[in-house]
């Protein structure tokens, strides 16, 4: 078994993601206190804020409701792994990795009964490379000048932990039927 401890005092199996034992409210507050960029950034930047933006720009494209759930949740299963930057990724086993979080956004996605076709996880990843483009012009000040994605036409300002997890819930609670 590969459990951490949760909130609640109880444990969560990595290797087999229980759906009673996911909490959005607690994933909300979880990701709003893990900083992108291994805290690189000059103002703590969190995952929280990060899957808002994306949720954000899914909504601006008018994607379906059920898309812009799923951006505000693409990286959800970070509450239970952490934010994992994408050069660490590559050195370690990433299969065994990739296997866990999306063990873990199964379980999400089900219990908010998503479902996504093949253009709605483009369209979603899309979102999330023009929100990365945006935040590394914003917040690390660096230009990926190989990257086909323009960043936003607006300053991401990075918000207190608190903000954002509560933007984060406000999202979740408008687009999912069961407000937390």
């Amino acid at each position: 078994m590969l459990n951490i401890a949760i909130n609640n005092g109880e444990v969560f199996d990595l290797a087999n993601p229980d759906p009673t034992k996911i909490d959005f409210r607690e994933i909300a507050y979880t990701l709003a206190k893990i900083n992108r960029f291994c805290g690189r950034t000059p103002l703590p930047y969190s995952v929280a804020q990060h899957s808002v933006i994306v949720a954000q720009i899914l909504e601006l494209k008018n994607q379906p409701t059920n898309v812009i759930l799923a951006g505000l949740l693409h990286d959800a299963h970070e509450a239970f792994t952490g934010d994992i930057i994408t050069p660490i990724k590559s050195i370690l086993n990433a299969d065994k990795l990739h296997e866990v979080q999306s063990g873990i956004d199964e379980v999400i996605y089900s219990k908010t009964s998503i479902h996504l076709s093949d253009n709605d996880k483009v369209s979603i990843k899309e979102a999330d490379n023009i929100a990365l483009a945006t935040e590394l012009r914003d917040l690390l000040e660096y230009t990926d000048n190989n990257s086909s994605y323009k960043p936003l036409p607006f300053i991401i300002k990075p918000v207190p932990w608190l903000i954002a997890a509560e933007e984060f819930i406000r999202f979740f609670n408008k687009y999912y039927k069961e407000a937390i």
